[in-house]
């Protein structure tokens, strides 16, 4: 599993943005691909290739752990402070974000699947 799961359940309690389509200075800038072509293109770079690339994650020792990581991950902070999320909703989508991760805890911890993009890209 991926952890689009997990941030499915936290947009059940708080208001998320959509990780497709930031465009603007964010830590998501990049997120689209035809975005990271478009920037990298117009700052003179050529040959733009984007490769998906997937690995395995560890998210913490137990479904507990891996949802204090989340929740102290600065793009969540930031998202949650933009969302003004009400201290018991934030408590509810932790508890959500937990309860997930705990479908993917195993002997060695919680272990997702971490998908990347490998951008490679030529500047004359």
């Amino acid at each position: 599993m991926d952890q689009s799961a997990v941030f499915a359940a936290i947009a059940e309690y708080v208001r998320l943005p959509n990780l497709s389509q930031s465009t603007g200075p964010s830590p998501l800038a990049f997120a689209n691909p035809d975005n990271t072509r478009r920037v990298l293109a117009d700052a003179g770079f050529d040959d733009v290739a984007i490769e998906g690339i997937e690995q395995p994650q560890y998210w913490g020792k137990d479904a507990d752990d891996a949802a204090g990581f989340l929740f102290g991950f600065g793009p969540l902070r930031h998202w949650l402070r933009e969302a003004h999320a009400d201290p018991l909703a934030e408590e509810r989508a932790r508890q959500a974000a937990a309860d997930t991760f705990r479908a993917y805890q195993g002997d060695s911890g919680v272990r997702l699947i971490g998908r990347y993009r490998l951008v490679t890209a030529v500047h004359p």
